[in-house]
């Protein structure tokens, strides 16, 4: 890539749609993003300055600083150069210098001489403004996150958790549970910040042990030969309750959308009930109920492809009776078993 391509001309984002100068409305981090975005390329990374689309400068007035940035110039009698930024922080003069103040005070009033000095410190200033910006870029999750978690840091954090890759969820959907599926065992509360992770607006109660009939692997039978004794405590019947196995989620919520995703076939109900696949495993059924105001139903109609049977539906139901029906209806939004889940 010769030079010509390389500075190519930067648009000034930092205008509004009248040309108003809008610098110092712009975080300094924020502002550098965009940057790098409109340039195509990282800041300070090259060996020479020259490769940065823009110099950053002190403000040399001592003033109190209303914000990180002050405005960016143009040169008239040069516009091909790179724009001016004036920055209000870590300067070699202006108001954070840690210079002399005979230095601050010659720059600021602009006394003979002060140009050369100035034009020497803004050699250091430019480096020392990018160096910082890459310090805090190499080290801010948000700012080095890429789309699907499919940056270096994200790919670290699902490490953590034994879990790199899935193939019906996206990570980003696993990272917004690490913080449960890093504790060694399994909680209520862990759970509960699975649900709220995809549904923000849905209030969660689990019951931990929830009785659920199980069936016996050996019957207790009259024979001959091997018969059971009372001592090894027959079980009488093809089923036993068992409250060890099973736990009992149950959600309330106000929010249409919310509602309406639960449903079956809504994208909500399918990425929390994978969600708790993974963070449950194979060793625990859950069986969730979900609560709503009957206000949130829709009427009942026929061909209405909001209606599910068993879910929804309230017979009877209009819009001049709804002070007679009951204030709220509970569904059971369906059952995990091991890797499956159940419509019930």
């Amino acid at each position: 890539m010769n030079d010509a391509e390389d500075k190519k001309t930067l648009p000034p984002f930092w205008l509004d749609k009248e040309g108003n100068d809008q610098t110092a409305r712009f975080n300094f981090y924020r502002f550098c993003q965009l940057l790098e975005k409109a340039g195509g390329k990282s800041l300070g990374t090259g060996f020479y300055p020259d490769s940065d689309p823009v110099r950053f400068r002190p403000d040399p007035h001592l003033g109190f600083p209303s914000g990180e940035l002050k405005r960016t110039e143009i040169d008239p009698d040069n516009p091909d150069a790179p724009p001016t930024v004036r920055t209000k922080f870590l300067g070699l003069y202006g108001v954070d210098s840690p210079l002399p103040t005979a230095y601050i005070d010659d720059i600021n009033q602009g006394r003979e001489g002060a140009d050369a000095m100035a034009a020497f410190l803004d050699i250091f200033n430019h480096r020392l403004m990018t160096q910082f910006y890459r310090i805090w870029k190499k080290y801010s999750y948000p700012a080095t996150f890429e789309e699907g978690g499919t940056d270096k840091f994200s790919r670290s954090l699902m490490a953590l958790t034994g879990v790199t890759h899935s193939r019906e969820l996206p990570p980003s959907r696993l990272l917004a549970i690490l913080p449960p599926m890093l504790h060694p065992t399994h909680t209520t509360e862990g759970v509960a910040a699975v649900i709220r992770s995809q549904a923000p607006n849905t209030q969660v109660k689990v019951i931990p042990h929830h009785p659920v009939w199980m069936p016996v692997a050996e019957k207790a039978r009259l024979k001959i030969h091997g018969g059971m004794t009372l001592g090894e405590r027959p079980i009488l019947g093809d089923e036993v309750e068992d409250a060890n196995y099973c736990m009992r989620i149950e959600m309330h919520t106000e929010d249409a959308e919310e509602a309406k995703g639960w449903m079956p076939c809504g994208q909500l109900r399918k990425d929390v009930f994978e969600l708790l696949k993974t963070y449950l495993g194979c060793d625990y059924d859950a069986s969730l109920h979900l609560t709503v105001p009957v206000r949130l139903l829709p009427r009942p109609r026929l061909g209405d492809p909001d209606l599910f049977s068993g879910y929804n539906i309230m017979l009877g139901l209009r819009d001049d009776n709804e002070d007679q029906m009951p204030q709220t209806m509970r569904m059971r939004v369906g059952k995990l078993r091991g890797k499956d889940f159940d419509e019930e």
